[in-house]
């Protein structure tokens, strides 16, 4: 215990916390901070209230504060909080060794979606403070449990932006390339000619030729209405299973970052590369993606809360959809993590046999994203995808929108017939909803 608390005094100073006390710093030294005789969670708070001046993590009280359910509140519960939950600390990533429950030391869950306003520590959320502190126990848990660590680095390099005249829209296209670490990813963007600002939909493909172009993007560009951007991944992380230790994952290996953290991150550089320029309404940015992009879209909103809307396609398990709760014809999880085991932590791979001990979901991330506008669009003959696991969390999701008091019309799922793919269809709704988000 003394050793945590130490790790907490340079969590403290690293944190800028230069105004620390004597006194506090005195009995940090001791462990016991907050002076009732007890070394818990509470001490880790009461040094980073008065050395750091945050407040926010006083959202996570003391009896509920059991991070790493050891059955111990402790300060290294506060290292939990710390490193994913307010991802302040990302140089203790390599000198802590944090050990969240094995998947054959939880509990089976109950075979549905979980309420999303009933807390970890099983008392309902009441207040805003309540709901903070459970989301950043859904960063901490979606991080270790499905995804891996987020990457933090927001340092790119830019290629230049290579413009193109676009005379039968009379728009014009901007292409660059950027590099961040081992990774790279091309982005095209095309605006309308005219005044800007624009609002944005971004998507996020394989590449970012035209030829991955929306079938509505020329009407819109001719129209004004609407600029679109393309995020090309195909540099980013590798997409076999084979390649799970591929150089360009292996360099976040200590935070088990899979393919769509890589992707996601690259969403958020776009953004801002895109937003240099001043052409775009930072406050009208709406995301989207297809199947495996549409995963790797929700995620990059989750953690990005300057995507002001989110439009997974066909997003399935993983996704929107559940990968808990298995439904007839959707792909299970067992399927997922033998065959695109690179796509996330290698974590989830334990979880193969017994699902039902997974202690997050498709629900938690869609939560992360609330109050901010999500439509999912859907295909009824894909039940691969799970249509009908992302209809149960878009309905329980009703509940979360209702409570932060955002309009019912934010929270929205579109079916069309057919199979999966992104059709004209899916397009028009995501234009159509962006019409209304924006509006």
């Amino acid at each position: 215990m003394k050793r945590a608390a130490c790790l907490l005094v340079c969590a403290a100073l690293l944190l800028g916390g230069l105004t620390a006390c004597a006194d506090a710093e005195r009995q940090l030294a001791m462990g016991d901070a907050d002076g009732n005789a007890r070394v818990n969670a509470a001490d880790a708070l009461v040094v980073l209230k008065t050395a750091v001046g945050r407040h926010t993590l006083n959202l996570f009280e003391a009896e509920a504060a059991d991070v790493n359910e050891d059955a111990a509140i402790d300060a290294l519960d506060a290292l939990y909080i710390l490193q994913y939950g307010v991802g302040k600390l990302t140089c203790f990533a390599q000198t802590v060794a944090f050990a969240l429950p094995a998947a054959a030391d939880l509990a089976d869950r109950p075979a549905r979606i979980d309420d999303p306003l009933l807390m970890y520590n099983g008392r309902r959320v009441l207040d805003r403070q309540d709901w903070e502190s459970q989301q950043y126990y859904r960063r901490l848990m979606l991080q270790h449990y499905i995804y891996g660590r987020m990457p933090q680095q927001r340092a790119y390099t830019a290629a230049g932006w290579q413009t193109t005249p676009l005379p039968e829209s009379g728009a014009t296209m901007l292409q660059t390339t950027l590099t961040f670490g081992r990774s790279h990813c091309t982005v095209r963007l095309c605006v309308p000619a005219g005044e800007g600002p624009f609002p944005l939909i971004m998507k996020l493909d394989y590449l970012s030729d035209r030829q991955y172009r929306s079938p509505l993007e020329d009407e819109l560009l001719s129209a004004g209405r609407y600029a679109f951007a393309v995020v090309g991944r195909q540099l980013t992380a590798p997409d076999t299973a084979a390649d799970r230790n591929d150089p360009t994952l292996a360099a976040y290996a200590a935070g088990d970052t899979g393919a769509l953290a890589l992707w996601a991150h690259a969403c958020t550089l776009a953004l801002d590369e895109i937003l240099t320029l001043g052409l775009i309404d930072p406050d009208r940015v709406c995301l989207t993606g297809h199947s495996r992009d549409g995963k790797a879209v929700l995620l990059a909103a989750a953690f990005d809360t300057r995507f002001a809307a989110v439009a997974p396609n066909a997003s399935g398990v993983g996704g929107a959809g559940s990968l808990r709760v298995p439904r007839a014809g959707s792909e299970p999880l067992a399927h997922l993590v033998q065959n695109f085991p690179h796509w996330f932590a290698g974590e989830l791979a334990s979880f193969a046999d017994c699902p039902q001990k997974l202690p997050v979901d498709g629900i938690d991330l869609q939560c992360l994203i609330a109050p901010r506008a999500i439509l999912r669009t859907e295909a009824r003959n894909d039940a691969w995808s799970d249509p009908a696991g992302t209809a149960a969390n878009r309905q329980a999701m009703d509940a979360v929108y209702a409570f932060l008091g955002a309009p019912a019309q934010r929270n929205t799922l579109v079916t069309r017939p057919g199979e999966h793919g992104m059709e004209r269809a899916d397009w028009q709704a995501v234009v159509d909803f962006c019409d209304r988000v924006f509006a």
